[in-house]
């Protein structure tokens, strides 16, 4: 077995799902070569028995009550039986080489400990800006890249379609365990927030190993209406900045920095000239990061006040 194919799940939209499960079922590669399993977060009802598992080799439904993306992440990694696990999310769909071409790579690029895809986006209904301004709807490769500088964040493998050899997969639930703060980053059924995947990617350089993300790569990313708002927008940039200030901290100590008086004045005329819809995600990016120093404040991790002006 080459491939686990791990899908984790928290109250799918069915129809969606089923599209993601159709598309495994059309993968090139041979089905005795991989498993598949479904994580599912405490969905609402349960998953169990409301799916059509049929055509996907040695699959089966685990569940983790344990919400957040984070728990779901290191419940499939512990369930998977393969040297290579693929990260997917019920909203996805693969282009049918996919997990070939992952395990493709996988042997070219041995030294890649994790690496991610190009994603496109399918929206619902028509966009009412550039897809690229969806948070995390659309990623454009233009070239392979790998690195093991931590801080590469182009080389960064995001979350869904995500590929993690197994022994950077326990290295990840150890961290987990050692340190749960780490789990308080990823999707929970109140927070719209993220980073997990960034270090599960950064756990590989801790190895020695790489990260990378490959052109050939592709899958489908389903955008729903819900998610086409500003409102939702917002939301998702406040959980990505208050995300990102958490795992600076944790990772790299660093807290953001205080602006200058010319900063403060750099700022004004920044959110003065933007127009309104960027406006106010810029200003939801500044929500965030406030929010995570005062928990950080709170939860006694800084030494002293720190914050941003």
């Amino acid at each position: 077995m080459d491939i686990s194919v791990v899908l984790s799940s928290y109250n799918p939209r069915m129809d969606y799902l089923s599209r993601v499960l159709q598309a495994l079922r059309e993968q090139t590669l041979p089905a005795d070569r991989w498993e598949f399993i479904i994580v599912d977060n405490a969905s609402k009802p349960p998953l169990e028995g409301r799916l059509d598992l049929r055509g996907l080799p040695a699959a089966r439904i685990v569940v983790e009550l344990k919400q957040g993306l984070s728990h779901a992440r290191r419940r499939g990694f512990q369930e998977a039986r393969a040297d290579l696990i693929i990260n997917l999310d019920d909203d996805t769909v693969l282009d049918r080489d996919y997990l070939e071409r992952t395990v493709e790579l996988a042997v070219q690029y041995s030294f890649i400990g994790a690496f991610g895809c190009q994603i496109r986006a399918e929206f619902e209904q028509t966009p009412a800006w550039p897809a690229l301004e969806y948070y995390a709807a659309e990623r454009v490769i233009k070239q392979d890249l790998w690195s093991n500088d931590p801080e590469h964040f182009a080389s960064m493998p995001w979350g869904t379609g995500s590929v993690v050899r197994k022994v950077v997969a326990e290295a990840y639930v150890v961290k987990l365990a050692k340190d749960e703060r780490f789990a308080l980053l990823g999707r929970t059924a109140e927070k719209l927030l993220s980073c997990e995947d960034n270090e599960i990617a950064l756990t590989a350089c801790d190895l020695g190993m790489g990260k990378g993300v490959f052109a050939e790569l592709r899958l489908t990313h389903l955008i729903p209406i819900r998610r086409m708002s500003e409102e939702f927008l917002r939301k998702n940039t406040f959980g990505s900045a208050y995300s990102g200030t958490i795992h600076n901290y944790l990772r790299f100590q660093k807290l953001p920095p205080k602006r200058s008086f010319f900063g403060k004045l750099n700022r004004i005329y920044r959110l003065l000239s933007a127009e309104p819809r960027k406006r106010k995600l810029a200003l939801a990016a500044e929500s965030g990061c406030r929010e995570a120093l005062r928990d950080m404040q709170e939860w006694g991790w800084l030494n002293e006040s720190s914050s941003q002006s």
